[in-house]
């Protein structure tokens, strides 16, 4: 290992020198051995539970790694320095990071949603800062996650600072799984860079969660919208905003970066609101010009259908935010 240039002075073991790496029929013996391949279920019941997973990636980020170095690494770093900012808000969610996904293990579905809405109005606010330094302003070097949340069961282990001989050859960081987070990722089908998308269960527990905030507009869209979803000919219909079939897409740019009271969802100040929403339209207005550009001309074509989503999202929050009621058309250029 070295830092800044030096050799540390930590050594390092000749792999010929553990006895168990020697031959095949050592390593073989060793795993025998300490019992290592050896997993009695039982032993695990404990750390299943029902929890609520939020998982959010990056949109583009493949492409993005296939084009630029310096991009890719500008990505990753400011995505986790949101994702960090925002979990040290949230001491009772457990999160795992990787790459340009993270997992996010909640015990309520509250926690769930404003873990979520804090990460995408901290990604939001990342990109506020960089559209205001006056640089180049490709979409590239912006972060625009997917987050979708999700119920059921989860493997969760302690942490490897308790004494526990089940952890012995394990990192319990490296393990997480349930159906709670193939659906998390399944969820990914139907939604789009920019969203927070729920499904049925979310839907249920969030028509029980009550709108707090004050007399403004913003708040007044927000209860506006929680009632309507109980309007289940109106939902058929398409007349309820963010509501598309059997999910609903959170209005997180009418919401407050940090949502502290369990069962509420609290709504923006009006002027808050107007800065999320058209920073929100400004950015994903930079890839529809970088998906025209030279540099950009072997992208997926599917790329271009989170512009579509999150130009939806960005136009419905502006009129719920204005007391509309039924979705409409409305150009972007005009709303900015």
């Amino acid at each position: 290992m070295q830092v800044k240039g030096k050799v540390s002075a930590v050594p390092r073991k000749d792999p010929l020198t553990v006895p168990h790496f020697r031959s095949f029929p050592a390593l073989a013996a060793h795993i025998t051995t300490a019992k290592l391949g050896r997993v009695d279920s039982r032993e695990w019941r404990e750390e299943w539970a029902e929890r609520w997973v939020v998982y959010a990636d990056l949109v583009a980020f493949a492409s993005r790694a296939l084009r630029s170095e310096t991009v890719v690494l500008n990505n990753i770093i400011r995505f986790d320095r949101a994702s960090t900012l925002v979990t040290e808000r949230f001491p009772n969610v457990t999160v795992r990071r990787f790459s340009d996904a993270t997992f996010a293990i909640a015990a309520t579905f509250h926690q769930a949603v404003a873990f979520g809405v804090a990460l995408s109005h901290a990604c939001l606010a990342f990109n506020r800062e960089y559209l205001d330094r006056g640089t180049k302003p490709f979409f590239i070097h912006l972060i625009a996650p997917r987050v979708t949340i999700a119920h059921g069961q989860v493997l969760l282990l302690p942490s490897a600072t308790t004494p526990d001989t089940r952890l012995d050859g394990i990192d319990p960081r490296n393990i997480i799984a349930g159906s709670a987070i193939v659906r998390a990722y399944q969820l990914e089908r139907h939604s789009a860079g920019g969203l927070l998308t729920i499904d049925q269960a979310g839907i249920d527990s969030l028509r029980r969660m009550q709108a707090r905030g004050d007399n403004g507009r913003v708040a007044g869209g927000v209860r506006r919208w929680i009632d309507h979803l109980g309007d289940a000919q109106a939902v058929q219909k398409g007349e309820v905003l963010f509501h598309r079939g059997s999910v609903v897409d959170i209005p997180w740019l009418l919401l407050r970066p940090l949502q502290n009271d369990a069962d509420c969802l609290w709504g923006a100040q009006s002027d808050d609101a107007d800065l999320a929403i058209s920073t929100f339209l400004e950015v994903w207005d930079k890839s529809v010009r970088e998906f025209y550009s030279p540099q950009n001309h072997d992208v997926p074509l599917e790329v271009a259908k989170h512009y579509q989503a999150a130009t939806r999202h960005g136009v419905q929050s502006y009129h719920a935010a204005h007391g509309r009621r039924i979705p409409k058309f409305q150009a972007v250029a005009e709303l900015l």
